[in-house]
């Protein structure tokens, strides 16, 4: 009878031992984590710009995305090009690269397809094959530099995205077929021009015109890189280069190779993001030649790399979870809250999520012990503080009352005291 009632507790016991040590778990958790003590920073943030209705705001956060259908297909339809750059930034990283290029890699992802859409009548499919070849080509150049002259991808690939910027507007400039009749700084109306260009919805526009299968593409592109990533030798040879070089190197894995190829496959992944964005049903008004900034989905595929643990399934969720933020942002807006408040808890998430290199660290520690027991050995170490701390106390309080008895004693007897004993007591009393 006792045995069968243990069994189960046992069960469990060996369940829990068994997930706190798997990396995943480890790495779900630092996420969470940090994702908590971001919405820590934002509720924090709301208070005391207006502590009366910080509360409510800090409630359409989480419901804001889910008010309705509109809403619903909003964050779906914003998350596809966030989640391209973020597998992006996740690729290179297992490689140990950080591909801070992605914002130039996406710019020439979304000038390959307009070119393919526009001047060459290509369907969608062929314009979201010639963006991925853009990037790749983008790409390529910095994972080149880094591999042959030792070049610092960061610096080469922050030059890299300003140049891009430059060269698609003065190659669309260049194409005057491209150029809108009456808006002159925009590109034309994909839909006038070709609509097959457009990525079709396949049922999915009935419930939102802004929704299209480029969600499921993207999903599958995640599915994809993991499988590449975890279960092939190319995968073993990229994450081997990332965590020691020289022994990868040592053991016959060519180095160069793979950091080329890792810049060109992320590369690419983000041109595939820029596609998505400007093949969209709902990207009716065109590329504008006005814009003077990078791309902000390059740099907020950043924040969904790292949030993710350069996971490519974890970038899945952190991608929903950022566009699920951006749409929620707008109905605390009704609140009067600027939407950059969400900016800020965005950023302050990923500011954490910077350190999941620590906290990893630090929960897999946790993990090894049993939760309790290192929970009792932290009230153990500071119950021992305590009393060490309270001897002291005490003892220096005793010293005091000796003292200040000696000199009552002293001066009720009229005795006079001697210069020398005066200095003595003083030092006494100063230790």
């Amino acid at each position: 009878m006792d045995d069968k009632i243990l069994a189960p507790s046992l069960k469990e016991d060996n369940f829990w031992s068994k997930m706190r040590k798997a990396p995943w778990f480890i790495s779900f958790s630092s996420s969470i984590f940090s994702i908590i003590l971001g919405l820590i920073a934002g509720l924090i943030l709301l208070m005391v710009i207006n502590p009366a209705r910080a509360f409510p705001a800090f409630g359409l956060l989480f419901i804001g995305g889910f008010s309705g259908t509109h809403s619903i297909a909003q964050f779906i339809y914003l998350a596809p090009p966030i989640l391209m750059t973020g597998l992006s930034v996740a690729f290179a990283f297992k490689t140990g690269l950080f591909n801070i290029g992605t914002p130039g890699q996406f710019l020439a992802g979304i000038f390959m397809s307009l070119v393919g859409a526009i001047m060459w009548n290509c369907p969608w499919y062929v314009n979201i094959l010639l963006a991925m070849l853009g990037g790749a080509i983008w790409g390529f150049i910095p994972g080149f530099c880094k591999a042959f002259f030792n070049v610092n991808e960061v610096l080469s690939a922050i030059m890299l995205n300003w140049i891009a910027i430059i060269l698609v507007d003065v190659g669309i400039s260049n194409m005057p077929a491209m150029i809108d009749s009456v808006y002159s700084t925009r590109t034309v109306n994909i839909v006038n021009v070709n609509a097959s260009a457009i990525i079709p919805g396949w049922g999915l526009e009935n419930f939102d015109s802004g929704l299209n299968i480029s969600i499921f593409i993207a999903i599958i592109i995640a599915v994809i890189c993991w499988l590449l990533i975890n279960k092939t030798n190319f995968g073993f040879e990229l994450k081997a280069c990332g965590s020691n070089k020289s022994a990868s190197k040592y053991a016959g894995i060519s180095d160069k190779r793979n950091i080329i190829l890792s810049f060109v496959i992320a590369g690419a992944l983000a041109g595939i993001g820029g596609a998505m964005k400007y093949l969209a049903p709902t990207a009716t008004s065109g590329y504008s030649l006005q814009i003077s900034s990078l791309p902000e989905e390059g740099f907020t595929g950043i924040s969904v790399g790292l949030l993710a643990a350069s996971n490519p399934i974890g970038c899945i969720f952190s991608a929903l979870f950022i566009s699920y933020l951006d749409v929620s942002g707008e109905a605390i807006q009704q609140l009067r809250y600027a939407p950059e408040n969400v900016s800020f808890i965005i950023g302050i998430i990923v500011y954490f999520a910077s350190f999941v290199a620590l906290v990893k660290t630090w929960l897999s520690k946790v993990y090894q012990k049993d939760l309790f027991k290192w929970l009792g050995d932290i009230f153990v170490k500071l119950f021992k503080w305590l009393c060490i701390k309270f001897k002291n106390i005490r003892h220096c309080c005793t010293l005091k009352i000796n003292k200040m008895k000696n000199k009552n004693e002293k001066t009720s007897s009229g005795g006079n005291s001697t210069a020398s004993e005066v200095k003595d007591d003083e030092k006494e009393e100063d230790k």
